[in-house]
């Protein structure tokens, strides 16, 4: 498991994540890969919530008509909200 740990880029600091999940409450806490074409977007990784616990997750949304980066704040929302309360 440590080893695809290390293989997934931290976000806010490299790869492919490092223009998401800026807020400090993200810190350390998600590495993850992304996806995006026209109208899709999508997250798969782990995150590490306010317990201690790893939770794996992924998200993918489709067909969207509002901005791209107002598709990927409501994602880190949901991600948030696992940290928060998980």
């Amino acid at each position: 498991m440590d080893a695809i740990l290390a293989s997934l880029p931290e976000g806010a600091v490299s790869g492919t994540m490092k223009n998401y999940f800026l807020d400090e409450l993200f810190n350390g806490r998600v590495v993850a890969k992304t996806g995006t074409i026209t109208s899709a977007k999508s997250f798969a990784g782990y995150v590490t919530t306010n317990s201690g616990r790893r939770v794996a997750f992924t998200m993918f949304c489709n067909g969207f008509t509002v901005s791209s980066r107002r598709m990927t704040d409501n994602m880190e929302k949901i991600v948030k909200e696992i940290i928060l309360k998980y």
